[in-house]
């Protein structure tokens, strides 16, 4: 495998923390299933290069690029309706952090059979950026040299 690089196209969502629930004398914990569309997305996204090479059983090196969606204050209204204001920033400090972002994309990549597990992940990079166009996350998958 030299890289695998593909675009899952979407709105990235962030993973939630385990909730939990007491019924009936009984606390249960689970998660909530706000990422299932987005996990769908990127299994999608990954299925093709999945089929093609069958399981990474190495290390490796995940990059992910996320372009998130921008807020309505930064577009400009009137005459230049829907154009992004000058100063509108470029880098997303905001909500979801990078660490709960990347986490669906690598459970999603573990559940479709990328890998045997994410736990193979030796080098990880995450990015978020604001998107002037389209929204979702570039994934950049590649073997670390042992």
């Amino acid at each position: 495998m030299k890289q695998i690089r593909f675009f899952a196209e979407g709105i990235p969502k962030g993973q939630p923390r385990p909730r939990g629930t007491h019924v009936g004398g009984y606390t249960r914990v689970y998660n909530p299933s706000t990422t299932k569309q987005w996990k769908g997305q990127i299994t999608l996204a990954a299925m093709p290069y999945i089929n093609a090479g069958g399981k990474i059983t190495g290390p490796v090196k995940v990059v992910l690029h996320f372009r998130m969606p921008r807020p309505k204050k930064h577009f400009r209204t009137g005459k230049y309706a829907g154009k992004i204001i000058e100063d509108a920033p470029r880098i997303h400090t905001g909500k979801p952090d990078t660490d709960n972002l990347a986490k669906p994309i690598l459970d999603a990549l573990t559940k479709a059979g990328m890998w045997q597990d994410d736990s193979q992940v030796a080098d990880l990079y995450v990015s978020k950026r604001y998107a002037d166009v389209l929204t979702g996350c570039e994934v950049v998958i590649s073997e670390v040299e042992v």
